[in-house]
Formats: C-alpha cells, sequence, structure tokens
C-alpha cells in the first residue's frame, strides 16, 4: 500500500507541473478578448498604460523603478548626450576665440618686441607657452643618444627643447601665458576684405554680425541636429520597448504593430516640429544681441588687459630697486609700451577690439545654446504621451474591432492550453480520490 500511495504522489507532482507549465503559457498569451465590449475595456487599459507608462519610462526624468547601470534610463541617456553637446560646443572656434593652446598662432611681447608664431608648447605648471621661432640657444645632442623626430618638442628638466634637422636641439624662450594674445591676423584679413565706403576708423557691426551668424552656422547647427535627432531616435526606442512589453496584447500582433506604427509617426511629427523650433532659435543667435551684463564687462576689462599686463610686467622687471636708473628704466619700459600701442594700424587695433567682442559676446552665445537646445528638445518630447494617447482616443469601434484580434494560430493554442489545464485540474481530483480511498 505504501508503494501505491507513493506512486499517486509522484502522478499528483507531475500533472500540478505540466498543469503549471501550461498555466504559465496560457498568462503569456495575454488577453484575448471576443466581443466588442472586451475589446473596448483592453484598448482602453492600453492607452492608458501608454500614456502613464510612456510618461514615466522616455524623457521626463521621474522615476518610477531604479535602472541597472548596464540599462540606462532614457532620460539618463539624453543628459550624457547634452553633456556631449556642451562639450563639442565648447572645443568650437566661437567658444574659444582668446583661448591659447599647441597650434594657436599668437602675439606675444619678449623683452619689449612683438613676436608672432604658433604655439608649440604650453607649460601649464609655470604658466608659460612656447614658440618656435624665438630660441635661447642651440643645445648639443649627446653622441649616442637616441634621435627624436625633428620638430618635436618636449621638456626636459627646466628646459623646453625642439629638435632640429641636424639632431641638434634649439632650447625654446618662455614666453608667460598673461604676455601672449590670440592673433586677430584672420579677423585683419576679414576687415579688409569687406571694408565699407565709410570712414575705416570704427568697428563694422555688420562684419562683427556675418562672423558671429558663419560661426554658429558652420560649427553649432550639425551638434545640435545631431542632439535632436538623438533625441528622437531615444523615445522611438523607449516606446516601441515599451509597446513590446505589454503583457495584456502579446498575442495581438496587429494592435501591436498598430501601436509601433503610430508611436513612430507621433515622434517624426513631434521631430519636425523641434526642427521648426531649434531652427528659429539658431535664426534668432545668428543676429547677435544680449542684455547680459557679463558681456559689457569682460569687453570694458578685455579693452585695457593687454597694456595692463604688459605694464605690470615691466614694473616687476624694472621696479624692484628705488634708485634712479631703475627709475629711468622703468619710465622708459612703459613710454615704449605705448609707443608700440600707438604705432599698430587702425586696422590691428579695429581686429583686436573685434577679438575681444568676439571673445565675449562668444560665451554668452555659448551658454544661451548648451541651456536652450536640450530643454527644447526635451520640452518639445514630453508631448509624446499625450499625442499618443489622443491619437488613440479619436479611434473608433469599429477601428478598435479590427486591431483587437488575435490571429487563428493563438487562438487555437489558448483552447488547447484552457483545455489542458482543465483536464489535469480534473485529473489531478481523480487521482487524488484515488490516492484518499487507497489509504
Amino acid at each position: 500500500m505504501k508503494l501505491i500511495h507513493e506512486s499517486f504522489e509522484s502522478i499528483i507532482s507531475e500533472m500540478k507541473e505540466r498543469r503549471n507549465d501550461a498555466a504559465l503559457e496560457l498568462k503569456a498569451l495575454g488577453d484575448i478578448p471576443s466581443t466588442l465590449i472586451e475589446k473596448r475595456a483592453l484598448f482602453r487599459n492600453v492607452r492608458d498604460e501608454m500614456r502613464e507608462g510612456l510618461g514615466s519610462e522616455s524623457l521626463n526624468g521621474r522615476i518610477s523603478q531604479l535602472h541597472s547601470s548596464d540599462a540606462k534610463r532614457p532620460s539618463a541617456e539624453f543628459h550624457m548626450a547634452s553633456k556631449a553637446f556642451r562639450e563639442e560646443l565648447n572645443l568650437s572656434k566661437l567658444a574659444n576665440i582668446s583661448s591659447i593652446q599647441i597650434g594657436t598662432k599668437i602675439i606675444a611681447v619678449v623683452d619689449g618686441k612683438e613676436v608672432r608664431g604658433s604655439v608649440c608648447f604650453v607649460d601649464d605648471t609655470n604658466d608659460n607657452v612656447f614658440v618656435k621661432n624665438k630660441v635661447i640657444d642651440v643645445v648639443k645632442a649627446k653622441p649616442g643618444s637616441v634621435k627624436a623626430k625633428p620638430g618635436s618638442v618636449f621638456k626636459s628638466n627646466y628646459s623646453v627643447l625642439s629638435v632640429r634637422m641636424d639632431g641638434d636641439f634649439d632650447r625654446l624662450r618662455p614666453i608667460s601665458r598673461n604676455l601672449a594674445r590670440s592673433d586677430p591676423q584672420w579677423i585683419s584679413e576679414l576687415i579688409e576684405k569687406n571694408r565699407p565706403y565709410n570712414l575705416p576708423i570704427f568697428l563694422n557691426p555688420d562684419l562683427f554680425d556675418a562672423i558671429v551668424a558663419d560661426q554658429i552656422e558652420r560649427e553649432w547647427r550639425n551638434p545640435t541636429m545631431r542632439l535632436l535627432d538623438f533625441a528622437a531616435i531615444l523615445m522611438e526606442t523607449a516606446s516601441k520597448r515599451f509597446i513590446n512589453e505589454i503583457k495584456m496584447i502579446k498575442s495581438l500582433p496587429s494592435l501591436t504593430g498598430f501601436l509601433v506604427r503610430k508611436s513612430s509617426e507621433v515622434v517624426e511629427s513631434i521631430k519636425k516640429d523641434t526642427e521648426i523650433e531649434v531652427s528659429k532659435f539658431i535664426e534668432r543667435e545668428q543676429t547677435p544681441y544680449t542684455q547680459n551684463h557679463y558681456l559689457f564687462e569682460n569687453l570694458s576689462k578685455l579693452r585695457t588687459q593687454r597694456l595692463m599686463d604688459e605694464v605690470l610686467s615691466s614694473v616687476v622687471t624694472h621696479g624692484g630697486n628705488a634708485n634712479d636708473a631703475s627709475t629711468d628704466k622703468l619710465a622708459a619700459s612703459i613710454q615704449g609700451i605705448f609707443e608700440r600701442n600707438q604705432k599698430r594700424s587702425i586696422d590691428d587695433h579695429m581686429a583686436e577690439e573685434m577679438q575681444n567682442a568676439l571673445d565675449s559676446y562668444g560665451k554668452v552665445a555659448f551658454k544661451r545654446f548648451v541651456d536652450n537646445v536640450p530643454m527644447i528638445c526635451v520640452q518639445i518630447m514630453q508631448r509624446f504621451p499625450k499625442m499618443i494617447s489622443d491619437i488613440l482616443s479619436d479611434l473608433t469601434d469599429s477601428d478598435i474591432d479590427q486591431l483587437v484580434v488575435a490571429p487563428p494560430g493563438a487562438i487555437t493554442n489558448m483552447n488547447a492550453l484552457k483545455k489542458e489545464v482543465e483536464t489535469l485540474e480534473k485529473g489531478i481530483d481523480t487521482v487524488k480520490g484515488l490516492s484518499s480511498g487507497s489509504v
């Protein structure tokens, strides 16, 4: 009898396992409504789930559940893309009119004389820059030493050396960074090529506007549009993933496909609206204007910064001793600074003034771009949940009746699974009864 009882328990256990598997398969099929009332109820639930779920799972940043490190929230991905957008714009010419780095053409004052050249090395520790045409002396290469590539520049101990064609080294003269300025020669050339009929002693505001508009069009428009494209792809991907994960429509491929198509259409529609708004923003920014006090304060500072730096450097050099000779040298040095400034051409002065204006305005425009462009993308794209909900609300009963239809194979499979579950339930009850009678 014990053997028979154990046999019944084994049969019951096996039947329960098969029943549970069939029940799970049946649940995975989702709801397959048959009447119009059931279809309307399911469709309403799907619409509400999309409005609420996509609202929190798309780009608005609300947290409904934590995401693991290998599955970033769409809002987190958009934040990273916005950061990359900012970094790309920060490398542009308009955002770095006066910055000095390797390759920048500069004008520097060395020993009371102007030096022009391209920066070949930057010593951030001592705040110095170096150009190859300002040499202290030549350092002979040691016999048997490894030959470096001609033209390469490196720091050795406290010296910066440039490799000569013959294998020896030029010891480069350090230039204090505050005595170096970005060379506005490119602006001088534009001034010369675009000179108006007016008396050429004033800045040409039309040229300033044209430079700003050209730099924005050339360097900022494409990154802006790429951020918009990224946001649109991000939202379309998020909506498609969300729709495919709605359990109640797993067995309704027609409805699933319809929702994916409509979502893509909504994304495309929003993207077109956003492109128009972004383009209008870019066009506004191509006409320079601001009331930002930073522009005016910075421009006032830059107008005298070069002369002040040269004078202060002269004071440090010649004003160390309070004697007549030192005072005379200081006076002569300061006089030389102002005489050198007076000898500069009107075009040079206008180019410097234009560079200062571009430097100040570029920073203001940069801040507006990196703030406003992502905000436009996010603000417009947050319309998606409501737009898709409105579109779904406009569907008629006839539309719903045609969409909420399972393929014949799914219905056949569902009926077979239901029958299997019922049969196994009855079988389990029957075996349990036999098991009880055998005790």
